[in-house]
């Protein structure tokens, strides 16, 4: 008696389950191709932009390194001294950073030149302006010790 009330006890457990399993199944197969559309993408795309975006990270290295070498080629330079080739080549790589932007079909990417190559002129500028102004100084300051030796 026991052992009858018993098998069929897991015999109602046993339909229950698959009953409710199957129910599941139903119920998430209409949600997934009826109610939520799961979309297909194109994966072509996805891997051109990825491919993109590393053609723009090596261009940014390869900018990186010419920076720090036009950087460190204006810091060594003597702007007392008139240097019109050392100014030209350093203008000229300058103007090829910034030819980058353009090369690229003026993307929005690539504007990190057109900030490298603004920097570096900055830069070149302001160490030239810096460089005339103590040698205008040091001229000054001979000219009021004459004047005042006259005196």
């Amino acid at each position: 008696m026991k052992l009858q009330n018993l098998s069929e006890m897991f015999w109602k457990g046993t339909k229950f389950f698959l009953l409710f399993v199957i129910c599941m199944t139903t119920v998430y197969i209409v949600l997934t191709k009826f109610v939520f559309q799961i979309p297909e993408t194109n994966h072509q795309q996805l891997l051109s932009s990825i491919e993109e975006f590393e053609l723009v990270l090596e261009q940014q290295k390869t900018v990186h390194v010419d920076f720090n070498k036009i950087a460190e080629d204006v810091q060594k330079m003597e702007f007392q001294i008139h240097q019109v080739q050392k100014k030209d080549e350093l203008k000229r790589e300058i103007s090829k950073i910034r030819s980058l932007y353009i090369h690229n079909q003026k993307n929005s990417k690539y504007k990190f030149t057109l900030n490298a190559a603004d920097l570096l002129l900055f830069y070149f500028h302001s160490r030239e302006k810096h460089s005339s102004m103590i040698s205008n100084r040091k001229n000054l300051e001979t000219n009021l010790n004459e004047c005042q030796a006259n005196l």
